[in-house]
């Protein structure tokens, strides 16, 4: 829950780092859980930013808002994020670890493929754009299950 500081022009709030997630654009987001009387609520929150550098998955972290600025928030100084305390459901970190990892895996692997892959004559470019639109049809069980047959098809020679 948010709470009015002495001076009353500041709301604090606490959120826990939930760890990077993958967006659909292919970005990286650090995105945030509210807390509310020292429970997670359902409401999460996502920056292209992180509130601040180095924290660690689980960690959480107070937040102050300008009274009436809800979409805002101080990001350095005095009023900026800090880490107070670290979420004690080690199940519960250790699952955010894994997303975490796994969604920036796929954000490395694709940053990588693209600068190899640079230079590149059109066709192949229109090929790949191609197997992107079907693929984006499908869900996250059926690309994985398609992904080495599209593979081994096309390591194995035209057909």
């Amino acid at each position: 829950m948010a709470t009015e500081t002495p001076d009353n022009d500041v709301t604090i709030e606490k959120v826990v780092y939930i760890g990077r997630r993958l967006t659909g654009d292919n970005r990286i987001a650090y995105w945030y859980q509210s807390l509310v009387d020292d429970e997670l609520t359902e409401k999460v929150i996502g920056s292209y930013k992180p509130y601040r550098a180095g924290l660690p998955v689980g960690g959480i972290v107070e937040i102050r808002r300008p009274n009436g600025a809800p979409d805002r928030l101080y990001t350095s100084g005095p009023r900026g994020p800090r880490l107070v305390a670290a979420w004690e459901d080690a199940s519960r970190v250790a699952e955010w670890r894994m997303q975490d990892l796994a969604d920036a895996q796929v954000v490395a692997l694709s940053k990588r493929a693209k600068k190899d892959l640079d230079g590149l004559p059109d066709e192949f470019e229109d090929a790949v754009n191609t197997l992107a639109r079907h693929f984006a049809r499908l869900n996250h069980s059926q690309r994985a299950a398609l992904l080495p047959v599209v593979q081994s098809r096309i390591l194995g020679g035209a057909r």
